[in-house]
């Protein structure tokens, strides 16, 4: 397993953020720790959990139910006439579709302008409720800008910007030559560190398993100022994108998530 820390004194940040990343497996979505990265961290932590509600006008609904009673009936009558055709009769249902559109605009009347004296009840024109879950998976941003100080610091920057890339990007499944076929990238496992005591920050809410959706990185600035010893950028910068594999409920809030 690779470790990479950033900068090198970290412990002397209230708060840094620990990357896990995770080889996947199909079966357990997660596997062994392949590498971990330690970050000073300063990015404002935003949750954004958004419910998907529908509210319909209640008339409306009511309207498709008195519909649905005429055109029940609407289809009796026409078996009516089949029938009646079959057997000779002479009778016309002419009255009884009339008596259709008649029920239909009663029971429509009696749901939407509230029909006190057939339905001994009032309707009025309130909404109807529906709740259909979670609208999706939360999401975080990252966004870092690295200024190496020393020599060092700049293979170590590289190489957290390296990893981050390649373990978010597929491997490419050797000997398909007819189809672009891809293992899946590792996952990733964040936390809050308290450095006073080395172990997790609950003052922040916890990071289900994620998976990065977008690695953006930049080198140099727009001087392309560089230093002298090896014409190596002067200030690197990294922004992570990363969306939580499970969908947040109650019992997960209430567990710190």
């Amino acid at each position: 397993m690779t470790q990479y820390v950033y900068p090198d004194n970290i412990t002397d940040y209230p708060v840094y953020l620990k990357f896990d990343i995770i080889k996947f497996s199909e079966k357990s979505k997660k596997g062994g720790i392949v590498d971990t990265i330690f970050l000073a961290d300063n990015n404002q932590i935003s949750i954004d959990e958004s419910q998907t509600w529908s509210q319909d006008d209640a008339g409306g609904i009511m309207k498709q139910a008195s519909d649905a009673v005429a055109g029940d009936l609407a289809t009796f009558v026409s078996g009516r006439e089949s029938m009646n055709a079959t057997e000779g009769m002479t009778e016309t249902p002419d009255s009884v579709g009339g008596a259709v559109n008649s029920l239909k605009d009663s029971v429509s009347g009696a749901f939407i302008k509230g029909g006190t004296q057939n339905t001994g009840f009032v309707v009025v024109n309130k909404l109807a409720l529906s709740y259909n879950g979670p609208s999706g998976q939360r999401s975080f941003t990252f966004n870092y800008k690295f200024v190496p100080k020393k020599q060092g610091d700049v293979e170590v920057i590289k190489n957290i910007i390296k990893t981050f890339r390649m373990r978010s990007a597929p491997e490419k499944v050797p000997g398909d030559a007819a189809f672009r076929s891809y293992k899946f990238p590792h996952v990733f496992e964040i936390e809050h560190i308290d450095s006073m005591t080395g172990d997790l920050n609950h003052h922040f809410p916890r990071f289900h398993t994620c998976i990065c959706k977008s690695v953006s990185s930049k080198f140099g600035d727009s001087t392309m100022t560089t230093f002298a010893e090896d014409n190596s950028p002067t200030i690197y910068e990294l922004s992570l994108s990363f969306e939580e594999i499970d969908i947040n409920d109650s019992n997960k809030i209430a567990e710190g998530f």
